[in-house]
């Protein structure tokens, strides 16, 4: 797991070492990772890995870095290896602590924060460090005690500590985002005291069932089957989503456990884990659906109103038709009417013009009309004949306009 080993130097222009010696310590490096995860835990020559690196102290150095929590461990350049001329790899110095016991968190619970791909393999299937790493515990566990205890080795640095400390509060002041407490030594030694003794605590209680605790897999469904498997150190954040189908009117799903807890990137995984593709409906699609209805519906409504409109036409225009009827029909009644009108004074002129006759009947000379003089009845009624025609005229051309 190392891509390639860097070389550092005190002095910026002090290239340390020849090529040959970078060439030894990268092919040295390359052998022990393979006897590392060879089934067997030895190299394709046969060596075992514990003789290219020695147990002791790397177990010593995971238990230091575990033990603290530290979130520095491993992944800056702060991790050191070295190797004796003749001699196998051993892990350390120690170094960089800054966000360690409980400095960066306050949590004293779990294994796996310090997490390195040789260690992790070997805690998990190696039963030779397993129990290793037992043994080395029950060698640190009294060392802490004497550590936390009053009057122990935090009380004893606390007061070596003391005068320093106010020569550098005198000179530098206290950093701007620090709080009091962090630079009260009572109240600082007593809070490493509480979390070292908690964290010893939990480590004893736990040391049996969680420390070959180191991988969890976990599982992907969809609709009963299984999509993917990946695993993941325990306590690991969750970094990993498989490509799930498609699936119309759903969007991508959400992966949740049996208790439907919603695992998201960055969730902490600790055990083995089946997660069940659970698809949300698309809303924008249902929203579309219903814009789309309403849509129609108002069309249907817009035609039933055109059609309704259309209706009250035919009806105002049979209406109108009807009613010209009507007028037309009045207006023929009232011809028929005026015509009869005019017939009816037309005979009656007759007889009183067939009165002027010579009659038999005797009347008063002073009665009847000079001689060579006409009847004034029939010029009377002709006028009005020609009065009444020029009235139906009159009529019937206004009503044809």
């Amino acid at each position: 797991m190392f891509e390639e080993p860097e070389f550092y130097s005190d002095e910026a222009d002090d290239d340390i070492g020849t090529p040959e010696q970078k060439a030894y310590i990268s092919d040295y490096l390359a052998q022990t990772e393979q006897a590392i995860f060879a089934p067997d835990f030895k190299d394709e020559n046969g060596i075992p890995y514990t003789d290219y690196m020695d147990a002791v102290s790397t177990a010593d150095y995971w238990w230091v870095q575990e033990f603290a929590l530290n979130y520095d461990a491993y992944s800056t350049t702060s991790s050191y290896l070295y190797k004796k001329r003749d001699d196998k790899l051993y892990w350390g110095p120690l170094w960089d602590f800054d966000f360690s016991l409980g400095l960066f968190e306050p949590e004293t619970d779990g294994f796996n924060r310090a997490d390195h791909p040789w260690l992790n393999h070997l805690r998990a299937y190696d039963p030779t460090f397993q129990q290793l790493l037992r043994e080395r515990w029950w060698v640190l566990d009294p060392i802490i005690t004497d550590i936390t205890k009053e009057g122990g080795i935090l009380d004893q640095y606390a007061q070596e500590q003391e005068h320093t400390r106010q020569d550098d509060y005198a000179k530098w002041g206290a950093p701007p985002l620090s709080s009091a407490s962090r630079y009260d030594p009572d109240q600082q030694a007593g809070f490493i005291r509480t979390w070292l003794t908690e964290r010893q605590a939990w480590v004893n209680e736990h040391i049996d069932t969680d420390l070959t605790h180191v991988f969890c897999t976990v599982t992907y469904m969809v609709d009963g089957e299984v999509l993917d498997t990946f695993t993941l150190s325990d306590s690991t954040a969750l970094y990993y989503y498989p490509t799930a189908p498609k699936k119309p009117g759903k969007l991508s799903p959400d992966w949740v456990d049996a208790s439907g807890r919603r695992y998201e990137i960055g969730s902490i995984i600790n055990y083995d884990t089946i997660l069940t593709a659970q698809y949300p409906d698309d809303l924008s699609i249902s929203e579309e659906s219903e814009v789309s209805e309403v849509s129609e519906v108002s069309e249907v409504s817009e035609m039933s109103k055109v059609s309704e409109v259309s209706e009250v036409s035919e009806v105002s225009e049979v209406s109108e038709v009807s009613e010209v009827s009507e007028v037309s029909e009045v207006s023929e009644v009232s011809e028929v009417s005026e015509v009869s009108e005019v017939s009816e004074i037309f005979e009656v002129s007759k007889p009183l013009e067939e009165s002027s006759a010579p009659s038999t009947v005797s009347v008063p000379d002073n009665d009847i009309p000079k001689t060579g003089s006409t009847s004034p009845v029939p010029v009377i009624l002709l006028t009005a004949f020609l009065s009444l025609s020029s009235i139906i005229g009159f009529k019937r051309k206004s009503h044809r306009s």
